[in-house]
């Protein structure tokens, strides 16, 4: 027996409803907060709270794991997942530090070129002075830009606008010069376009002329659904035009489109939408889901339908938690449809779907999902795990993982020791831990191998789950460590 080499216990943290949890582990923590949070309002923290605690957490991974390290998880959030407040955050944040490769990150962090005034914006915002490796890495991504882009985001009205960023960086190139000399004509953006109309049946026209000539990208599509439809275009035109273009599987993989966004068009216009529409929209979600990997073995999904898990995801967006939940349990069953379900608030139960009719119909196989059916609204993670009475591969627990006392459901269970009692008796299994919550407790021991905190809103993420797994023991940090910019 160890007298000096003693078992390292995992800190415990409570939750807002008063449970036992284990406190994350800071930079597991951290990821989950870039890869999945717009830094916004939840059910249980104002979003100073979250931003205070997600800059807390950005400074204890600087101390541990390097200030490079911060810098290349927020490229990897930016870039490759489409994330873009707390990425810009971290990014500002990085501004006072000294780290290899700074300007490099700089001139490669924008996404477009308007995320360079942001990123000036949140280093005001700071209190800090644009560094050095800053300014000429935004230099040298402005010197690369086209005439097109330049005119397109011009910024007006904006604290930062292009001919701000222009002089700060001294950036340079015949596109700069020709945009600085104002060579180059108003951009006729979409946006410019439809509010130049003045009338209803002249707004239509120009929703058409813009849908015709393919002149909106993927996200602008989707997100003015409603206002084409409600701007009195034909169902045939509908047909004709508006169908492909949604279900275009090219446009939505270069668009970084994620599966519930496709769902958050389907709710914005679901009460006034004809069904070839509808259609098309199932289409588009299934191509967003389309690369998540088959999975070896049978997978546990266990979604959380709490009272918490109602809250919306940002102050703009239309869905919950909930539903985005349910958009991760749905693309999961589609690819691996051998997985069992389990829903959960204060009691639990196992439901079973064919995952044909999820398929084909996944907006109301989501609806589905995250009807209560009497459970009740706390969040009772032992009676999910009681429902799960075979030995899988790997559990995907979705929750923001807000449980309650154990005397609040009247049961001798312990939340933190629900997932270990299931591994003393089925053996060893995965567990990846979505927190769509991005509060600070989890119910699994962060330092066990077996146990992954991944959450995420694009399909890349999906992708590193058969190497993740114990057996293979690829860690999301070590991905984000390998990356080059």
């Amino acid at each position: 027996m160890s007298k000096f080499n003693m078992k390292q216990e995992a800190p415990k943290t409570i939750s807002y409803e008063g449970a036992e949890l284990y406190q994350k582990n800071p930079t597991e923590d951290w990821i989950n907060f870039m890869f999945s949070s717009f830094l916004s309002d939840k059910f249980y923290e104002t979003e100073t709270e979250q931003t205070t605690r997600f800059l807390d957490l950005t400074q204890k991974v600087i101390d541990t794991k390097g200030p490079e390290f911060a810098a290349k998880g927020a490229y990897f959030a930016r870039n490759e997942l489409g994330m873009r407040s707390a990425a810009t955050l971290v990014a500002a944040y990085l501004n006072d530090l000294q780290f290899a490769n700074k300007r490099q990150f700089y001139a490669h962090f924008p996404h477009r070129p308007d995320d360079a005034a942001e990123l000036f914006a949140a280093i005001e915002m700071m209190g800090q002075k644009r560094s050095h490796a800053v300014v000429r890495g935004i230099c040298d991504y402005l010197s690369q830009l086209t005439g097109y882009q330049l005119a397109k985001y011009k910024l007006k009205g904006k604290k930062y606008n292009m001919h701000d960023l222009i002089r700060i960086t001294h950036a340079t190139s015949p596109h700069i010069d020709k945009f600085v000399y104002e060579q180059y004509s108003e951009i006729d953006t979409w946006e410019r376009n439809i509010s130049q109309q003045q009338s209803e049946e002249e707004r239509c026209k120009a929703w058409q002329n813009l849908v015709e000539k393919k002149q909106l990208g993927y996200l602008a599509l989707i997100r003015n659904l409603r206002n084409i439809l409600q701007s009195g275009v034909s169902r045939e035109w509908i047909t004709k035009y508006l169908c492909g273009q949604v279900c275009n599987q090219i446009a939505i993989y270069k668009s970084l489109v994620f599966p519930y966004q496709i769902y958050a068009a389907y709710r914005e216009i679901k009460d006034i939408v004809p069904g070839n529409l509808i259609d098309a929209l199932q289409q588009a979600f299934y191509a967003a889901v389309g690369n998540i990997p088959q999975l070896d073995g049978r997978t546990a999904i266990m979604l959380d339908i709490s009272g918490s898990m109602d809250c919306r995801m940002s102050p703009k967006s239309v869905i919950t938690l909930k539903e985005v939940g349910a958009v991760y349990a749905a693309t999961l069953l589609i690819q691996n449809p051998e997985s069992v379900f389990i829903k959960f608030g204060t009691s639990a139960k196992k439901k079973n779907y064919d995952t044909n009719a999820i398929r084909f119909n996944p907006f109301v196989s989501i609806e589905h999902m995250i009807d209560e059916e009497n459970l009740g609204y706390g969040t009772n993670v032992p009676k999910a795990f009681n429902q799960l009475d075979e030995k899988v591969d790997r559990i995907f627990l979705i929750s923001d993982m807000q449980t309650m006392e154990d005397h609040y459901y009247n049961s001798r269970e312990n939340t933190v020791n629900s997932y270990n009692r299931y591994c003393t008796k089925y053996g060893r299994t995965d567990i990846f831990s979505f927190d769509l919550g991005n509060y600070k407790g989890q119910i699994a021991n962060p330092n066990n191998p077996y146990v992954h905190l991944m959450t995420a809103l694009n399909d890349k993420v999906f992708k590193l789950f058969p190497y993740m797994e114990a057996n293979q023991g690829l860690k999301l940090e070590e991905v984000i460590q390998a990356i080059h910019y």
